[in-house]
């Protein structure tokens, strides 16, 4: 309907409107791939924290709570990672 006409932008050029659509864009493909980085970094970090507290790997038939809980005053270089088989043969029986 011509009484709906945006009538500031029947003034505005095709040049003007390419280069808005274009920043637009640039715009979007910058956080897309802040966002890959992003989602990068964490991954990696997420892999080194499994590394330092060993929260993969076997664990073993049967861990007592005692034994997790006092390897918790270990070194974390002499840490087996008791604490999370007992909390993963826990989730498992409650399932």
């Amino acid at each position: 309907m011509p009484d709906e006409i945006e009538w500031s932008n029947v003034s505005t050029s095709n040049k003007s409107r390419n280069y808005r659509v274009c920043f637009v864009w640039l715009m979007v493909l910058f956080v897309m791939f802040a966002s890959l980085v992003g989602i990068m970094y964490v991954c990696n970090y997420s892999q080194t924290l499994e590394e330092e507290w060993k929260l993969y790997g076997s664990c073993p038939e049967d861990v007592l709570k005692e034994d997790a809980w006092t390897e918790q005053f270990w070194n974390v270089v002499e840490q087996d990672g008791l604490m999370n088989c007992y909390c993963k043969t826990l989730t498992k029986e409650e399932i």
